[in-house]
């Protein structure tokens, strides 16, 4: 067990007499104050030794020793300059993304087939009553709570196909 204290008496100041049953005497402070500095110390620098060490000056990565091009990447530097780039910022992409089309499709069948289930839960209640198996009670469980969540999802799912269609919309503005 360690001491509780740093100093180096190694006095724990649980056991001060101040804080033992049945003393009344005036308390005082059993943990010893560090004196009191009136100015910061110096800052430490460099040893003598490194302060004045120069610096190794780099080669310029522009020199021709670092310019040695093949042929193909000539090309594709002559191909960027050439290409155009405004152009192909304000063009829109053309067809439609094809993982929006099927995010919104599972987002319809979500709720389409959450609400067939909703529609169809006392025909299922029904079934489930008459055997007494835990296995379909679970599953009536499951569909009771399950249903709602499936629909939340799939108007989320909607809603943010929404959302990416409106961001990338441009309006007649």
């Amino acid at each position: 067990m360690e001491a509780m204290s740093d100093d180096a008496s190694k006095f724990d100041p649980r056991f001060d007499p101040a804080f033992q049953r049945g003393y009344d005497g005036p308390v005082q402070p059993s943990v010893r104050r560090r004196p009191r500095v009136d100015s910061p110390p110096e800052p430490i620098g460099l040893p003598p030794q490194y302060s004045a060490v120069e610096r190794p000056v780099l080669a310029d990565p522009t020199s021709d020793l670092f310019r040695r091009e093949d042929a193909r990447q000539r090309a594709d530097r002559a191909s960027l300059e050439s290409t155009n780039f405004e152009d192909e910022e304000d063009a829109a992409p053309s067809g439609r993304n094809p993982f929006l089309i099927i995010l919104a499709m599972i987002g319809v069948l979500l709720i389409l087939g959450s609400v067939a289930l909703l529609m169809n839960m006392d025909q299922i209640m029904q079934r489930a009553s008459q055997s007494n198996s835990q296995y379909n009670y679970n599953l009536m469980l499951v569909l009771q709570f399950g249903t709602p969540m499936l629909i939340t999802l799939g108007l989320a799912t909607l809603i943010g196909v929404l959302f990416v269609y409106a961001v990338r919309w441009k309006g007649s503005a």
